[in-house]
């Protein structure tokens, strides 16, 4: 009732409005410094996040409870122009999770491609390693992201690393079944023999998880079928155990 009375007296309408206005954006500036950095990145329009840290500076390469900063939050819910933002205003490409997980690292495993592209014009480091000794190839072989990792092989990843496990890009895209990451991989020199901690082979996992176009494409990239491996079992050997016809058929 005051409201209408106040406009009733001749308190110009144009007022009336800019004050609601201004308590309005007041009380959404207030509420985006109550949300976690999680919650304005995810959440919030790029105009919102852009003035939030241009008046919280420190903040761009800050770490929340989680040990993650804005960049990598961006980096995991596909926030390409967020993440440009962020670089141009000086984030660090190369702060990580308490995992070891790099903003390349997180938005490749996402599959995240414009924020992968985005990270790799700023020179993040495409051979970054976690905990555990996985890439960012390695994470985009495993999750099938065959687009991330043609960006991620363009900039120069090694092919051939391998994580604690000694298991290599190839492996993993060979126990998935990612037969076009495969096709790239190879196509930049992944070595088809590459053996992991217990000698295994891409083809003996091709060959245990029961996939035979994928052993196809092994043998006629080169792929040994009479390598063992740390407990004297070959490919082939495998195949027979397990009665896998399909796969016993390239393999004789």
């Amino acid at each position: 009732m005051t409201f209408y009375k106040t406009i009733k007296k001749g308190l110009p309408l144009l007022f009336i409005f800019n004050l609601f206005i201004s308590f309005s954006f007041a009380k959404e500036t207030k509420d985006l410094k109550a949300k976690s950095i999680s919650e304005i990145i995810k959440r919030g329009s790029l105009k919102d996040i852009k003035s939030f840290f241009n008046n919280n500076k420190k903040k761009i390469n800050s770490f929340d409870h989680l040990g993650k900063s804005p960049l990598m939050h961006a980096a995991l819910f596909d926030r390409p122009k967020v993440a440009l933002f962020l670089l141009k205003n000086g984030a660090n490409t190369e702060s990580a999770t308490p995992l070891g997980q790099t903003s390349l690292s997180l938005a490749s495993q996402k599959g995240n491609k414009e924020v992968v592209s985005t990270l790799l014009n700023y020179k993040a480091d495409v051979n970054s390693k976690d905990k555990w000794q996985w890439t960012p190839l390695m994470v985009a072989s495993l999750k099938g992201h065959k687009e991330v990792v043609k960006l991620l092989l363009k900039a120069s990843a090694k092919v051939n690393l391998k994580n604690i496990q000694g298991v290599s890009a190839l492996t993993l895209a060979s126990v998935k079944g990612h037969k076009k990451i495969l096709r790239q991989l190879i196509l930049n020199k992944a070595l088809v023999n590459i053996k992991d901690n217990k000698g295994r082979t891409a083809l003996i996992h091709a060959v245990r998880k029961n996939r035979p176009f994928v052993v196809k494409l092994l043998l006629e990239s080169g792929a040994d079928k009479l390598i063992k491996d740390n407990k004297g079992v070959s490919a082939l050997h495998l195949a027979k155990k397990l009665k896998f016809k399909e796969v016993q058929k390239y393999l004789l």
